[in-house]
């Protein structure tokens, strides 16, 4: 089953991010800060194409994988050092993947993002009261219904 291809579509984004300690949810998937996960097969494969760069990241960014595949991000740790061994160790035992309450979580807010998104952009473009304001606020839908389908809320667009 492909969650995205049956929940409303994200454009235009008009809520704020869905927070859940210490992630939040912009509809995508869960951030941690200002990062997103990163793919297992990104983070294993660096030493082969890098071998002699260190992968450098920030501290926030070694933390935010690390809780993003439900690892022990060590919070009170303030070594950078630490949380890319963690992380390394991690990669090199095996890992494939988030665990599932991440991955269960992850999906419950993206569901949860998109209904309440797509909920306060039909009512900000029904509340519109000229035609300007609403190809302003949502071009792709305005056209839709004006000279494609008719009305109602677009879910492919």
């Amino acid at each position: 089953m492909d969650l995205n291809s049956e929940l409303p579509k994200l454009d235009p984004v008009v809520i704020p991010p869905i927070p859940h300690r210490p992630f939040r949810c912009v509809g995508k998937g869960l951030r941690y800060g200002t990062f997103s996960r990163q793919l297992v097969d990104d983070l294993s494969s660096w030493p082969q194409r890098h071998p002699t760069t260190p992968f450098r990241r920030a501290k926030d960014w070694w933390r935010a994988q690390l809780l993003l595949y439900g690892l022990d991000a060590d919070k009170h740790t303030t070594k950078v050092e630490v949380l890319t061994e963690k992380l390394k160790s991690a990669v090199g035992n095996g890992l494939e993947g988030a665990r599932q309450t991440i991955i269960d979580l992850e999906n419950e807010l993206k569901v949860k993002f998109r209904i309440q998104n797509a909920e306060a952009s039909d009512k900000n473009y029904l509340t519109r009261e000229t035609d300007e304001s609403r190809v302003e606020f949502y071009p792709k839908r305005f056209w839709m219904e004006r000279f494609h389908r008719g009305k109602g809320r677009m879910s492919t667009l």
